[in-house]
């Protein structure tokens, strides 16, 4: 695969130059030089005392304060001049407005990739057209609006949430740009829903989903399957006043997952009330240890004689799809 990206490699000395590169790397601070130069081989054709090195302390005196790292999230840059382009690239940015470009660039330094006249200055003007207010702080807040197109992404999804009960799409998206990155289909409207069987469940008639979400923007990050899971809890074991406010339940779904879970109700059919499952949360949220919090958890399954659990309960369904959902974490990775 490195030799189709790049089949120059071939002729590359491993002793003069691939094996020297990257020893030169790794002294210059980078973390995995082979992982770099996998993402970019074209690093292999660059000198390092003329090139490389130089470049990094160009950035340095540019006012970039890691320039290891920006390569490392961005390895084109090395291929870019600072004359031409990253500089004159941070003094556009300034005049149209940018606190700090280079906070901005190291970010998402894939901006510098960017035309600025055709390609950023264009989208801040189709961003005012379409009603934000302040289009280049929508962009330092979201640098990724820069590659979503107007007509494919951000205008449709503007009409979707307006069209799903959303009262203002604009303000909203200003709130909380990442949602342009979220699937309407798969993730806001399946999450909407979740929310609304809660308020049906509860008989409430002075707000629908929408307006939970536009108190909480916090929601549309959230796991579609945590939703699922307190959305499960609340609808089967917890009586709650009909006066419940958007605030109030968003804040139950933005509780940790595993304390929803360990405050689930095990005495047979008897619900509780809202207050109770909120008392219950806080106080197994005293609790930091996560994989004590699992541990309990999975001691809330029945097993036969034999060990296996014992299908059928609502508790055990919550549970399973808890254990599916959230893999227990061993050395920072998912198991």
């Amino acid at each position: 695969k490195l030799v189709e990206k790049f089949p120059s490699i071939l002729s590359f000395s491993m002793e003069e130059n691939i094996k020297p590169k990257l020893v030169d790397l790794e002294n210059a601070g980078f973390s995995n030089p082979v992982t770099l130069i996998e993402k970019n081989p074209n690093i292999l054709g660059y000198s390092f005392d003329e090139s490389i090195k130089p470049k990094l302390a160009d950035l340095k005196n540019a006012g970039f304060e890691n320039p290891v790292k920006l390569v490392e999230k961005f390895p084109s840059i090395l291929s870019f001049s600072m004359e031409e382009n990253i500089k004159p690239k941070l003094v556009d940015l300034k005049n149209a407005g940018f606190v700090d470009p280079i906070a901005l660039i190291e970010k998402n330094p894939q901006i510098l990739g960017n035309s600025f006249d055709e390609s950023i200055k264009p989208k801040l003007a189709d961003l005012k057209i379409a009603g934000f207010e302040n289009p280049v702080k929508l962009v330092e807040k979201f640098p990724q609006i820069l590659s979503l197109s107007m007509e494919e992404n951000t205008i449709p999804k503007l009409s979707d949430l307006k069209n799903a009960g959303f009262v203002d799409p604009v303000a909203l998206i200003e709130k909380s740009p990442s949602i342009l990155g979220l699937s309407m289909e798969e993730n806001i409207k399946p999450k909407l829903e979740l929310a609304q069987i809660v308020i049906d469940t509860y008989g409430i008639t002075t707000y629908k989903a929408p307006e939970i979400f536009e108190t909480f923007p916090q929601l549309f990050g959230l796991k579609r399957v945590k939703m699922e899971i307190v959305a499960r809890v609340l609808r089967d074991k917890v009586e709650a006043p009909k006066d419940l406010t958007p605030k109030q339940l968003a804040r139950i779904f933005i509780r940790p997952i595993e304390d929803i879970v360990l405050s689930y109700p095990t005495s047979g059919d008897k619900k509780m009330f809202l207050n109770e499952l909120v008392k219950k949360v806080k106080e197994s949220s005293k609790n930091k240890d996560k994989n004590a919090k699992r541990q309990k958890i999975e001691a809330l399954l029945e097993r036969d004689a034999n060990g296996k659990v014992i299908l059928g309960d609502p508790l055990t369904n919550i549970v399973l799809k808890y254990l599916r959902d959230y893999p227990e974490k061993k050395g920072g990775k998912k198991i």
